[in-house]
């Protein structure tokens, strides 16, 4: 399916088929192909009806706008089982044009429909073609969005490059890199880069099929509140307790930064059967992040608990104050 700007979108619904056969020849053609030797004659076809099982296209999660529902058929002009090729190619696609809207409320309104609709061209110049730039704007280029480390798709590795590259203040915003487009690297683009490599681009649950590898524009809760604080202070063995007030979410990941002290290390304080991360800091520094890679998440809590523990190299003045907090994903990596 194509939007407007003849852009492919992700999957949103699947045909379902069990067999190919010589259901009707009203073109002339005399039918031979049945379910137990399949295929379609020259002048026959069959037929899904609507009536017949996921013969669907699901636009829950679709924004109202206009689209273009495109039907290929051997579109890399493969021969059959006999090594026969099509004598013509110039049928083997079929368009459908709708719109809708939504209301208030974001159900579906105002849907049409038309068959009388533009062919969509890619960025080579292919009708229906998928061809489309990549995330440094070459038409059919290879380089992956959020690939930060080179390495040809989206892996841990990502995520791990995009914390260093934090913690080193090294991390730049581009189109391939800012994941969320907010135009700023932050925990929130590991995150998003460890989702994607744990759960990938077809992972299913309850709701249908996700693509953790396509990301939304930046989501903030203004109903998810998750509140740092400082804890305990050992000046013996020089160390600062942060602890963490979330209850209404739960915590993928978290980047912070701490003023009157730098940082010597950094220790997971939660409870490793549930949140079982290795947070990182810079040696000398003053910036925390936490990340689960595995999509583990620290558990809501109704007063505060220990979250992390941050040894100090040295302190300054008389205070240890939380200077800021840069991002809290939550369970939806939002």
């Amino acid at each position: 399916m194509f939007d407007d700007g003849g852009v492919p979108l992700p999957e949103v619904g699947f045909k379902n088929g069990f067999c190919v056969l010589d259901l009707e020849c009203s073109d002339g053609g005399s039918a031979k192909y049945t379910c137990g030797n399949m295929g379609i004659t020259a002048g026959c076809g069959d037929i899904y009806s609507s009536s017949l099982a996921c013969q669907w296209v699901d636009v829950t999660d679709v924004a109202p706008g206009t689209y273009t529902l495109v039907m290929r058929t051997n579109w890399d002009e493969s021969p059959d089982a006999n090594g026969s090729y099509e004598l013509s190619y110039d049928n083997n696609w079929a368009h459908v044009c709708f719109s809708f809207d939504r209301d208030v409320d974001g159900n579906l309104i105002n849907f049409t429909k038309s068959q009388d609709c533009p062919v969509s061209f890619d960025c080579q110049g292919s009708p229906f073609g998928t061809a489309q730039p990549d995330c440094e704007g070459n038409c059919g280029g290879t380089v992956v969005k959020g690939d930060v480390n080179g390495s040809g798709e989206v892996d841990n590795g990502d995520a791990d490059t995009y914390v260093q590259d934090i913690l080193g203040n090294d991390a730049v915003s581009t189109p391939c890199t800012d994941l969320n487009s907010d135009n700023d690297i932050t925990v929130t683009d590991a995150a998003l880069a460890a989702g994607c490599n744990y759960y990938g681009a077809d992972h299913v649950d309850e709701d249908g099929v996700h693509d953790h590898c396509v990301w939304d524009d930046e989501i903030i809760n203004p109903n998810h509140l998750t509140t740092l604080s400082v804890g305990d202070i050992n000046t013996t063995d020089g160390y600062v307790d942060i602890y963490a007030l979330n209850p209404d979410n739960e915590i993928v990941g978290y980047e912070f930064e701490l003023v009157g002290m730098t940082i010597m290390s950094v220790e997971n304080l939660a409870d490793p059967l549930v949140y079982d991360i290795n947070p990182q800091s810079s040696l000398g520094g003053t910036k925390v992040i936490g990340l689960s890679y595995t999509d583990q998440t620290f558990p809501k809590h109704l007063s505060p608990v220990p979250l992390v523990r941050v040894y100090y190299a040295q302190t300054f003045g008389d205070e240890i104050c939380i200077a800021g907090i840069t991002d809290i994903v939550n369970e939806d990596f939002h």
